[in-house]
């Protein structure tokens, strides 16, 4: 693993992040979901394996989906990190991260409900979600 470590958090402070070294992917999201919980046609997501990402201060957790919570902070109600129960990860949100322009997304998914006024971002679409194989 790598000894870089990035850092982020909320609008307001209370909830920080460390992730350590690289995320496994970094993706584009337009399901219905994202959406709604951040007010915007699509959240992008640096996934990481939960061992890598260490999290302080005060959050709750809401189930959007069978296997999914989004987690925010208490105070400001930032929508800061997901955590995927079926493959065991923890999405950070990009614009969470202190320093920008850090990473690029691969692909995008849920691209049936991408806006069709956005440009092409150079990256495979997917109609649903990520392919497994």
């Amino acid at each position: 693993m790598s000894d870089v470590v990035r850092t982020g958090g909320c609008g307001c402070g209370a909830l920080r992040f460390r992730a350590r070294g690289e995320p496994k992917r970094v993706a584009i999201c337009h399901c219905m979901n994202c959406r709604k919980s951040h007010g915007t046609p699509f959240n992008v997501l640096a996934i990481f394996e939960p061992a890598q990402v260490e999290i302080t201060g005060d959050w709750r957790a809401w189930q959007s989906s069978q296997s999914y919570r989004r987690c925010f902070c208490t105070a400001c109600g930032s929508r800061v990190f997901g955590l995927e129960d079926s493959t065991d990860e923890c999405e950070l949100s990009l614009g969470s991260f202190d320093d920008t322009a850090v990473f690029a997304p691969q692909y995008e998914v849920w691209s049936v409900h991408r806006e069709p006024w956005l440009p092409s971002f150079g990256v495979p679409q997917h109609v649903g979600g990520r392919p497994t194989s």
